[in-house]
């Protein structure tokens, strides 16, 4: 068993608290001290919370509602929800402060590495690049 885990983007929150019991349990078993884990998560930072689902709707419900769960993924194969759904249990989204807030609960849950992929498919470079700008103004010197 490695030392490090890599949760990805996909799984929703409920199950990734499940797997990072799980991480615990298993290296504990080995004899291993748990020194947190690094996940990637899908994210979008808008200055007005009234933006980001009308931003992300079409992207979120192609890359969910369509690849993911219209493959053989095993963590969303055949699930259908709308894109609401899955920003709330996927994303760290919002305003600077809401994003700043999901950071710091997810350093409480064990997360001290954070991949954030920002380009989500079919959203405009220039909102892309917005969210980055805030992310890193707004949200990321507040981290530590």
């Amino acid at each position: 068993m490695g030392d490090r885990w890599l949760a990805g983007p996909v799984a929703s929150f409920a199950v990734l608290e499940s797997a990072v019991r799980s991480y615990r349990d298993e290296l504990r078993r080995n004899g291993k001290k748990f020194s947190g884990f690094a996940l990637m998560r899908d994210a979008y930072v808008a200055s007005d919370e009234k933006n980001v689902l009308p931003d992300v709707e079409k992207s979120v419900n192609h890359m969910y509602g369509e690849d993911y769960s219209g493959s053989e993924h095993p963590l969303v194969s055949g699930q259908r929800s709308g894109a609401a759904t899955w920003v709330e249990e996927r994303f760290i989204y919002g305003t600077p402060t809401q994003c700043l807030e999901k950071a710091h609960e997810l350093r409480k849950k064990g997360v001290n590495h954070l991949i954030l992929r920002v380009s989500l498919r079919g959203l405009p470079q220039r909102k892309v690049m917005e969210s980055i700008k805030l992310f890193g103004t707004k949200v990321l010197p507040n981290l530590a």
